[in-house]
Parts: C-alpha cells; sequence; structure tokens
C-alpha cells in the first residue's frame, strides 16, 4: 500500500509538472507571437523603418540566415537551452532575427492583408492545438509516416511553386501552399502532443523555450504562405494594391519579375 501511495503521488507530482511545462510553453508562444506583431505593426506604421529595410535587404537575409543557425544550435546543445540565463538570451536573439528577417517581406503588405493573415494561421493552429489535444491517435507513434509524407508534399511543394515562378500560374501557387499548410497542421498536432505528454515521445518538462520556439516556427511558416496567398486575394476583391498606410499611402510595390515582361506586357507597349 505503501508503495501504491508513493507511486500515486509520484504521479500526481508528475501532472502537475507537465501542467505547468504546458502553460508555460504555451504562454510564451503567445507571447513571442504578440511581440512580433507589435514589431510588423511598426514597420507598417513608419515609412522610415519600410524604407530602411528595403535599402538594407542584407539585414533581413542576414537576419533569418542567422535565426536558423542559432535554432539549430539550441535545439541540439541541451546545455544551452538549461543553462538560465543564456537560454533566455539566445531565445531573444532568435526572436529578434526572425522578426527582422520576417519585417522586409511585411513591407509589402498592409494593415488588411496582416490581420487576414493573422485569422487564418491562428485559428486552424488553435484548432490543431485542440484536436491534437482531444484525439486519442498518438502522431509521436508515427514519425516514420511523417516523416515520408513530408518528403512527398515537399517534393510536390517544390514543383507547385517552381511552376508558379516560372510560368506565373496562380493555380499553381495555391496548390504549394495547401501542400504546405496541410503538413505544417500535422505538425503542429504531433508537437502539440510532444509538449502535453502522455504519448509514446514528449518534450522534457524544463524545454519550455523550445516547445514555445517550435511552435512559433509553425506560425511562421503558415504565415508566409497564407501572406502571400491574401496578397493575391486582396488585389482581387480590392481591384487594387494592398496599401500601407506608413507608406504615405502609395501602393505597396510588386517585386519586380525576374524573367522580364510578359508577352501581354509587351502588345500593351505596342500600343
Amino acid at each position: 500500500m505503501e508503495e501504491m501511495d508513493i507511486t500515486q503521488q509520484r504521479d500526481i507530482l508528475m501532472r502537475k509538472i507537465r501542467r505547468r511545462f504546458m502553460i508555460k510553453a504555451y504562454l510564451l508562444f503567445i507571447a513571442f507571437v504578440l511581440f512580433s506583431v507589435l514589431q510588423w505593426v511598426l514597420v507598417l506604421t513608419f515609412p522610415a523603418i519600410g524604407d530602411f529595410l528595403i535599402n538594407h535587404e542584407e539585414l533581413s537575409i542576414g537576419g533569418l540566415f542567422m535565426s536558423l543557425i542559432l535554432m539549430t544550435v539550441f535545439v541540439f546543445v541541451e546545455g544551452i537551452r538549461i543553462a538560465i540565463p543564456l537560454n533566455w538570451l539566445l531565445t531573444f536573439i532568435i526572436l529578434e532575427a526572425v522578426i527582422i528577417g520576417m519585417s522586409r517581406l511585411l513591407v509589402m503588405t498592409c494593415y488588411g492583408v496582416m490581420l487576414a493573415s493573422l485569422i487564418f494561421v491562428l485559428v486552424p493552429m488553435v484548432i490543431c492545438i485542440l484536436i491534437g489535444s482531444l484525439i486519442k491517435h498518438d502522431f509521436t507513434l508515427d514519425v516514420i509516416i511523417l516523416f515520408v509524407l513530408s518528403f512527398v508534399f515537399f517534393v510536390g511543394a517544390v514543383y507547385f511553386v517552381t511552376f508558379y515562378v516560372i510560368a506565373q500560374v496562380k493555380l499553381a501557387f495555391y496548390l504549394y501552399a495547401a501542400l504546405v499548410y496541410i503538413i505544417v497542421c500535422i505538425f503542429i498536432m504531433y508537437h502539440t502532443q510532444t509538449i502535453n505528454g502522455n504519448r509514446y515521445a514528449e518534450m522534457r518538462t524544463t524545454d519550455y523555450l523550445l516547445a514555445a520556439l517550435i511552435l512559433y516556427v509553425d506560425f511562421l511558416v503558415l504565415y508566409m504562405v497564407i501572406t502571400h496567398v491574401m496578397l493575391i486575394a486582396w488585389e482581387g476583391i480590392a481591384k487594387s494594391p494592398c496599401r500601407s498606410a506608413g507608406r504615405n499611402g502609395d501602393p505597396a510595390e510588386s517585386p519586380p519579375s525576374i524573367f522580364g515582361p510578359t508577352e501581354a506586357e509587351d502588345n500593351l507597349d505596342d500600343y
């Protein structure tokens, strides 16, 4: 009986520790998103910031590249993840580097596209987190299946995005976005189960910063894809380019085509 009581007490204690870990991870993820959105709003509001990012694109590219390297180090070096305050400092650097890298993309958008993108990303993320928490199926047992499925979807996504860039066929981009969206949503459910525990694979309760960063990366991937979809939808519905109020009302410039003018544009030039 005493051994049973000790086992039950240990189980209760582990559940409490896991619950605190979950709360920390999800609250940190929310804080990361709010911190990012706040800075992106500043980019859209103040034209000087947007102009600086446009004139110094190497900063955004370098920031994003640096965040990928630091994120890799953070994932594989356990000693850094548990060393306070080094883990918090590295997390902040990763977060800020990602925000700077993403800001250059958001200069070309507006408040409406940003809000719509956030809705179409955060609502499905919440749904996937709820499904991953409530569903009985253990996604952590299907790592090989998820890897193979991800590879197949990756090949399809590369084909469709290449087809879109070369042939300028919007349907190809929609298919690419759908493939990325589906696979990321599946991984959100997988990551949710590793965070919540009581599955075959689960995250250590000391890795709340890593858990929040993983969810944040899922958010970023969906946000990058959906933002371009929202830009296309905005121009189709509003019949005008997305305008950033912070850039004196001027329309957001579309990136120049790497293949030069299309045949239709050449015909217009003849007139």
